[in-house]
């Protein structure tokens, strides 16, 4: 999280690794979903392996009080003879990300509420 280039004065509340997913379910890029106090930032992860280095700019820079939607996912994996995990994940203004199967996406949801009433006053719609 050091890594994440924050505003003057910006305050960072929790970073999730993730994935973005292409169209259709497609596999996406692997990376870190951050919530700070007034964005949501997806930064890719660099190189082959997936270091623990991030690609700047993020992939997806939303300022909290113009995100039009935000809602729960359900992804599903194949694992194994055909049988298949959930995996959590949200949208994000018509963008998919999956998290890890220990990252509950209400989680995720509650910490962008936070950030949310903190611009707003509001909880989000």
């Amino acid at each position: 999280m050091a890594q994440v280039e924050l505003e003057p004065g910006e305050r960072l509340l929790r970073g999730w690794p993730a994935e973005s997913v292409g169209k259709g379910g497609a596999k996406g890029s692997m990376g870190w979903l951050v919530v700070t106090d007034r964005r949501i930032l997806f930064y890719r992860q660099a190189g082959v392996f997936r270091g623990s280095q991030v690609v700047k700019p993020p992939l997806l820079s939303v300022r909290v009080e113009r995100i039009r939607s935000v809602s729960p996912r359900q992804f599903s994996m194949e694992i194994g003879y055909g049988d298949k995990v959930a995996i959590p994940g949200l949208e994000i203004d018509g963008q998919d990300f999956r998290l890890n199967r220990e990252t509950p996406s209400a989680e995720v949801l509650q910490r962008i509420a936070e950030a949310r009433r903190g611009k707003s006053g509001e909880p989000l719609p």
